[in-house]
């Protein structure tokens, strides 16, 4: 994720969140709430298990506001799991 200065006076985020397919629908959801704007979402790697995806985001205002609306857009995803 990337907070940047616009020359608006607002602040920009860009990013994206690699996630489970069954965590989309949840996370696109919160994204729009907030007033962020999904700009992609497609896969990296074919045939992964379980099905993964990234969900490619930007959006512009407050700083702290948008800091909150991706900490509620990532509440509850699964984890992720480190290498053995």
């Amino acid at each position: 994720v990337g907070f940047a200065p616009c020359e608006c006076g607002l602040t920009m985020i860009m990013g994206d969140t690699y996630l489970k397919r069954d965590e989309l629908q949840r996370v696109i959801d919160a994204y729009r709430r907030h007033d962020i704007r999904v700009v992609a979402r497609h896969n990296h790697m074919m045939g992964t298990t379980p099905d993964t995806l990234f969900c490619h985001f930007a959006g512009e205002g407050d700083a702290l506001e948008l800091a909150k609306a991706m900490k509620f857009a990532w509440e509850g995803l699964a984890p992720p799991k480190t290498a053995k």
